[in-house]
């Protein structure tokens, strides 16, 4: 007996799914797990697909540090709606400004902000200069604290702090 029941609860969870093992997708003939796509493809990370690796070929060229944020974990970081198919760099963007208003504040010498840009810096910038100006340009910042906050950076008097959500 058991019956369906019995099934559904022999199923993986759902989280299972995204786990790097042992869960692959064969997409034109390559093997690809969840990490390989999210991680090699669409992050462009040369330690997760090499560039002598086949599936090279697919990795996005030009980073995006958007993507990062829409990405990975945690799940609010995840947007709530489609994107429209002929707007995405617009809806992108909108998105990217949401969040990061939302999730990123200055204080008269520090910059509070997820842990998650910490963890992924490098895909925003070499540097926390680069990191800085990154978030500047994709958050509604009037240009006094834009000037101060960068001033700050530039003498290191801004203090870094990164939150877990």
């Amino acid at each position: 007996g058991g019956g369906i029941a019995k099934r559904l609860f022999a199923l993986p969870k759902i989280s299972d799914w995204f786990a790097e093992e042992p869960y692959k997708y064969d997409i034109g003939g390559q093997q690809y797990s969840f990490s390989d796509i999210k991680h090699g493809i669409l992050r462009s990370n040369a330690s997760v697909i090499g560039p002598n690796d086949p599936r090279s070929q697919f990795m996005i060229q030009v980073k995006d540090a958007r993507i990062v944020l829409f990405l990975l974990d945690p799940p609010q970081f995840n947007p709530m709606q489609p994107f429209d198919r002929n707007n995405v760099d617009e809806d992108l963007d909108a998105l990217t400004r949401q969040l990061l208003n939302s999730r990123v504040s200055f204080t008269h010498n520090s910059i509070k902000l997820p842990e998650i840009i910490n963890t992924y810096t490098k895909d925003f910038g070499a540097d926390k200069k680069q990191l800085l100006k990154w978030l500047l340009d994709h958050m509604d910042v009037d240009q006094e604290t834009r000037t101060y906050v960068s001033q700050r950076q530039n003498t290191n008097g801004l203090t870094w702090e990164f939150y877990k959500e």
